[in-house]
């Protein structure tokens, strides 16, 4: 004779349930059980996956194409899910060369005070990172700007809005990232995504020169008077990214020129 302990029996007689939200319009009073998005997102998943499963012909599909970054419902942690091979993953997908959009702009310019702002990036020192080597100055650079508050408010923006692989590629050439050679380093154009305006600036809107329209946003630094175009802790990101590419390029020449031996 045998028992079934109460964890299995409970199991057995109460299925598991999913717990909706209820969204609410706040100008015509209309409710619904989900994110009222939820129809939409599912024909563009479809689309995706329609995408990815072509094999051949002008409409063949690249490997970034199938790939959306989303959210965890709970955690709200960022992952990256495909919609062709159903493949789900938190770091960055390998991408092959061949399969990136190549960037035809020229490389990017940086306003004066802004120029600043990314020299700073550039001389930033990291708690941790004196430590030798690349790996330890990107994980000190990550755990300060990436892994923490950062990485949740990205999550939050992504349970709402889930982003396509295509924007972040395109985020990282302006950056000066190449995502195929170091995906190690996305998770700055991630932090870029979703920008803290730092303190003593002010997100500010030209206004247009007709009817008053709202025009292009802008960035006042109330302390010095400064404005620059550029957001500023993109601006400072940037030369986080042109520091952690150089650390990587110096290390490689050194490990090549003792014969695959890393100098420390």
């Amino acid at each position: 004779m045998s028992f079934d302990s109460p964890r299995s029996s409970a199991s057995a007689k109460k299925p598991l349930l999913r717990t909706l939200q209820r969204y609410m319009h706040v100008h015509s009073g209309a409710t619904c059980e989900g994110h009222p998005a939820t129809p939409q997102m599912r024909k563009v998943a479809s689309g995706l996956k329609a995408r990815g499963e072509r094999k051949t012909g002008s409409y063949k599909a690249k490997l970034g194409d199938c790939w959306v970054e989303c959210a965890d419902a709970s955690d709200r942690l960022p992952f990256f899910y495909n919609f062709a091979t159903e493949e789900r993953r938190r770091d960055f997908p390998p991408l092959d060369p061949s399969g990136v959009t190549p960037c035809v702009l020229p490389p990017r310019k940086f306003e004066p005070s802004a120029q600043m702002l990314c020299n700073a990036g550039y001389n930033m020192q990291w708690r941790g990172g004196s430590a030798r080597g690349a790996d330890a100055l990107e994980r000190a650079a990550k755990a300060a700007l990436w892994d923490g508050s950062a990485k949740r408010a990205r999550g939050d923006v992504l349970a709402h809005q889930p982003c396509q692989l295509e924007m972040l590629v395109q985020q990282a050439h302006a950056m000066g990232i190449n995502p195929a050679q170091s995906p190690e380093l996305m998770w700055l154009v991630e932090c870029a995504q979703t920008p803290t305006t730092p303190v003593g600036w002010l997100r500010c809107s030209a206004v247009g020169a007709i009817g008053g329209e709202v025009g292009q946003d802008y960035y006042w630094n109330m302390a010095t008077g400064i404005t620059q175009w550029e957001h500023p802790h993109v601006a400072f990101l940037c030369g986080v990214a042109k520091r952690l590419i150089e650390a990587r390029t110096e290390e490689a020449k050194r490990t090549k020129t003792l014969g695959g031996v890393p100098q420390l």
